[in-house]
């Protein structure tokens, strides 16, 4: 199980720094906890509420081991020459313990020690004013119930001049140096794949052709481990050990477990675009595919995936009928054809119903095609405690009750984690102040939470008199003032009459 803790921005587009930590991370730390995790992230218009699902697209792209897209070239400031993320999270590895600096233990007690305190960072820089690479990496790993410092497991620096390198390091260069100890081949291979990914814009941490060099640099020396140095066999235990049972949990769990929706994948549905995930890890199932369905003509589904497609369908229409009481989906089997690689295909339309009315979804409203494409998500969520979704405008198309009925239910009995952005208050009335982060006016401390909420406190009635009073440790709103937006679009009208006449 792997749970989010914290993620920090550092001069992430309008935010030079935010910090947004999870309600429950630190009582999950102590006490093992697996309830509920809801974050909402409320603020201006402007104020950095993106910029923390942005840079969680950008970390679960890192640690999938897929390359960054050009889009992230648009994250960094203007005015900067890079930016960094950092991100604390737990993993309890329930079929063996992983012990930096000592081993794994594979036995049956799964109480004994952990969960394991992890924290990735990564930094993004500009190469030459017109792209990027990853510049920094660092995982470090720590058993969070032993008074230990944390181990770093693997630290890889760069700087390049295009698609130059003027320098890779890799440390903990003592550590590393003693595993490459009497192996240049081995040595040269793991700098080569480290300069491919990087070429690639790919995190050379989760890489895998990275992970595939040094998996094969620990199956040669657990072989020989009798011939290992006292040097060469703490460096096998302290930091490769731990490497090669953490990387693949980290990064199947961002395959599997993690999904990022921006605006760009809500703009998918405006277009008659359908992308259902259909995430069976959501439930247990350790593996996923995703349907993304053309509305606007039918979609063409191997013969194999059809019957895959319809369970996905039958499971959302449970949960559609408590959203929207009478609705349901239909697939609509169109008959067989040849696809072009020769495999056979079904032709299918996904119809709504409503009583006895049958229409194509594409005719429904847009805030009906959204609820369709992120309840699978929601079901992963309630009952998933690895499940983390994060979500940009939220309610962007959602009847205000509904979505303050969603949320009230995900914060009391999910076994997952939802974070989101909004700006319709509603749902503060039903979350706990502590899931409730505010974005402020101010881009070096972003990100707070209220101060002084009793239980007794209405938080949506608190926060609008903060807008207009103050009385929080930051600025929680650029002043706007109604008279000057009259006068503004005045002036303007006269402007514009002035040119056009």
């Amino acid at each position: 199980m792997i749970r989010m803790g914290r993620v920090v921005l550092r001069n992430f587009k309008n935010t030079e720094y935010g910090s947004i930590a999870f309600p429950t991370f630190s009582k999950t730390i102590s006490e093992g906890l697996q309830g509920p995790d809801i974050v909402g992230i409320y603020g201006q218009n402007g104020s950095g509420k993106t910029s923390v699902i942005d840079a969680m697209g950008v970390l679960k792209c890192l640690m999938a081991g897929e390359a960054l897209p050009s889009r992230v070239f648009d994250f960094l400031p203007c005015d900067g020459k890079s930016f960094g993320i950092e991100l604390e999270f737990l993993l309890d590895q329930s079929k063996g313990r992983v012990l930096p600096g000592g081993g794994v233990d594979c036995g049956d007690n799964e109480t004994s020690g952990g969960p394991w305190l992890l924290s990735y960072e990564v930094e993004v820089a500009r190469d030459e004013g017109v792209g990027f690479y990853v510049a920094a990496e660092r995982l470090k790993a720590k058993d969070s119930s032993s008074s230990r410092a944390a181990t770093v497991i693997l630290d890889v620096r760069v700087e390049r001049r295009g698609r130059d390198f003027l320098r890779l390091d890799c440390s903990p260069s003592g550590n590393w140096g003693a595993l490459f100890s009497g192996r240049k081949r081995d040595q040269s291979e793991f700098d080569l794949v480290l300069h491919l990914a990087n070429e690639r814009n790919m995190s050379m941490v989760f890489s895998k052709s990275v992970f595939s060099r040094i998996e094969s640099l620990y199956n040669s020396m657990a072989d020989d481990m009798e011939l290992l140095s006292k040097r060469s066999e703490s460096a096998f235990h302290r930091i490769l050990e731990p490497y090669i049972f953490l990387v693949p949990e980290i990064a199947y769990n961002a395959v599997d477990n993690m999904v990022v929706l921006s605006t760009s994948s809500h703009a998918e549905v405006v277009l008659n675009y359908l992308h259902i995930r259909s995430n069976s890890a959501m439930l247990g199932g350790g593996s996923h595919s995703d349907f993304r369905m053309n509305l606007l003509a039918p979609s063409v589904l191997k013969e194999s995936r059809v019957a895959s497609f319809k369970g996905v369908i039958a499971g959302i229409n449970m949960v559609l009928d408590s959203f929207l009481p009478g609705f349901s989906l239909l697939v609509n089997d169109l008959g067989r054809e040849t696809m072009e690689d020769g495999a056979t295909g079904v032709r299918v339309e996904v119809l709504s119903k409503r009583g006895e009315a049958v229409i194509p979804l594409r005719c429904e409203s847009e805030g009906v095609k959204k609820l369709v494409s992120i309840t699978n998500l929601l079901v992963g969520v309630y009952n998933n405690p690895s499940a983390f979704l994060a979500v940009d405008e939220l309610d962007s198309g959602i009847f205000e009750y509904l979505l303050g009925q969603i949320i009230e239910t995900m914060s009391q009995y999910a076994r997952g984690q939802l974070l989101f952005t909004a700006h319709n208050l509603y749902p503060l009335e039903k979350l706990n102040a502590k899931s409730v982060v505010f974005s402020t006016a101010n881009p070096s401390n972003r990100f707070i939470t209220m101060t002084g909420i009793k239980t007794t406190h209405n938080l949506r009635d608190v926060y609008l008199r903060d807008l207009e009073l103050g009385g929080q440790k930051e600025p929680m709103y650029r002043g706007t003032n109604r008279y000057e937006i009259d006068n503004a679009f005045y002036e303007a009208g006269q402007a514009m009459a002035e040119l056009d006449g």
